[in-house]
């Protein structure tokens, strides 16, 4: 049973506003609402409970923004992670179950419980065994500006491949259709249990992307010792990989359960990616 729902919205008048009317619905409903600090600052609603959202352990998590506050979000929440149900106002919007102009119908349904959780899996980054922040897309392990990255990448002890490019793209199956598919990544459906190694604009081939099962363990070292380059996760979290430095990456023991109510990916991939053919 739900008995209270955490809200995080995207840090803008706009999304604050939408935020607002879905607390009071849900407060009318008999519902505990709790918001985090950062929507706090936009709604002034003493019905609303202000809270962490590293504290925010309430039964559902409703986001409402774009596909990067909720990548925010679901990296500041506590673990096991609540149900995370996005609602977008983004430019594409892919880890949204819906729209904004959809919130009362599907609200409806959703505390009636008229749901299905799918979980989406994480990966687990660690340089030099000081972990990093999970990813629910990817890790990008990017050049210098105006550099090539030089990488040496092993799968499971195995070495695959010196990589000469601009980048490497390690990813879920939920970031298949993010970062990795604008680097040439192939589209995969996010029931499979795999990782995506995408290289970008690599030189003369020296990889191709790659589809790795899911219990791989990578590793990547920097071959030259006067090059260094930045690891980032999902976008927002940087950290500065030097030669020397070992990079592990692999699949997370936590998931990020979303809330979905019919089975959309095919939908959400002619829509948002094909421009609805």
């Amino acid at each position: 049973m739900i008995n209270s729902i955490g809200i995080k919205s995207k840090p803008d008048k706009e999304a604050a506003k939408i935020a607002l009317k879905i607390g009071q619905y849900l407060v009318k409903k008999g519902l505990n609402v709790l918001i985090d600090c950062e929507t706090g600052e936009f709604i002034k609603e003493e019905r609303f409970k202000v809270t962490p959202l590293n504290k925010m352990n309430a039964d559902l998590i409703i986001i409402v923004g774009g596909d990067g506050t909720i990548l925010y979000t679901v990296r500041e929440l506590p673990r096991p992670c609540p149900p995370i149900l996005g609602i977008n106002l983004g430019h594409v919007g892919f880890l949204a179950e819906f729209n904004a102009n959809e919130v009362p119908d599907k609200l409806r349904n959703i505390i009636d419980g008229k749901f299905n959780l799918k979980n989406a899996s994480l990966l687990s980054a660690n340089m030099n065994g000081e972990k990093f922040p999970d990813a629910l897309n990817e890790v990008f392990i990017a050049s210098e500006p105006g550099k090539m990255t030089d990488i040496s990448v092993y799968v499971n002890n195995a070495y695959v491949a010196r990589v000469l490019s601009d980048g490497l793209i390690i990813s879920t199956s939920t970031g298949s259709t993010a970062y990795a598919l604008s680097a040439g990544g192939p589209i995969v459906t996010p029931d499979l249990d795999v990782i995506l190694l995408v290289p970008v604009c690599p030189f003369k081939h020296t990889m191709l992307p790659m589809v790795i099962s899911g219990n791989s363990r990578i590793i990547l070292k920097l071959n030259k010792p006067n090059r260094r380059a930045l690891v980032v996760i999902d976008g927002q979290y940087q950290r500065i990989i030097n030669y020397g430095d070992i990079l592990e990456v692999k699949k997370s023991d936590d998931r990020i359960p979303f809330i979905k109510i019919k089975d959309n990916f095919y939908d959400k991939v002619r829509e948002k990616l094909l421009g609805g053919i």
